[in-house]
């Protein structure tokens, strides 16, 4: 699926069916397929929003300190 989010995030109007056989043939379903595809067009959303608003990315103290946090207690607050 890589190649193919990549493909999505770079050249999104070059994608054609041909691109799904590979995945397709290593098993992955068409359900699957079209969850990844849904998950890269909204983290291209995403940071194509925070590019225009100049978002600043934090410092890895900052990173470290909600892995740790997810790590440990996961997403419950």
């Amino acid at each position: 699926m890589l190649p193919i989010l990549e493909k999505l995030t770079l050249a999104h109007r070059d994608l054609e069916p041909g691109d799904f056989a590979e995945v397709r043939r290593l098993g992955v379903s068409d359900e699957a397929i079209t969850d990844a595809l849904y998950v890269g067009y909204l983290f291209n959303i995403i940071n194509r929003m925070a590019d225009a608003l100049q978002f600043e990315v934090g410092p890895q103290a900052a990173f470290d300190s909600s892995a740790h946090a997810l790590l440990t207690r996961g997403y419950k607050l």
